[in-house]
């Protein structure tokens, strides 16, 4: 299937492919950018594609943001295993993501209380949050 001059289809269909760079996917429909925050150090606040399915089992009822160790928790580690792996083998340059859809937090459980409950970016408590966002997320919620 083409899907312009520059890109193509993977053999198999799933998501294009820019020509020259098979390494980084773009964004097409059906695509939910997901970026890593883990604690370490040398953290790269990387990006990650997820189908829609997929994403739809990392984040529920609702949440943009989640912990590694609860989506674990959720769907069992060979599930969880399954559905990261697949996501690790679809990296997307920053320039290049059409939007941020979730964030997954490595290595966090120490911080677990900065994030609401919901899980849910728009409900971020407004002490750590500017008077914009505020107003933003209030129109959200």
């Amino acid at each position: 299937m083409t899907i312009g001059a520059a890109f193509w289809a993977d053999p198999e269909g799933r998501f294009p492919i820019q020509r020259g760079r098979p390494e980084c996917l773009l964004l097409y429909s059906g695509m939910k950018n997901i970026q890593i925050i883990d604690g370490a150090d040398t953290a790269t606040f990387s990006l990650f594609q997820a189908r829609e399915d997929e994403y739809a089992e990392l984040f529920v009822d609702g949440a943009d943001m989640d912990l590694v160790e609860d989506v674990i928790g959720r769907l069992g580690e060979d599930r969880a295993g399954e559905i990261l792996g697949t996501i690790w083998e679809r990296p997307i340059l920053k320039r290049d993501a059409n939007g941020l859809h979730g964030t997954l937090f490595y290595d966090w459980t120490a911080r677990r209380h900065h994030l609401p409950l919901t899980k849910r970016e728009v409900d971020l408590p407004d002490g750590s949050i500017n008077e914009a966002q505020r107003r933003l997320f209030q129109s959200m919620r």
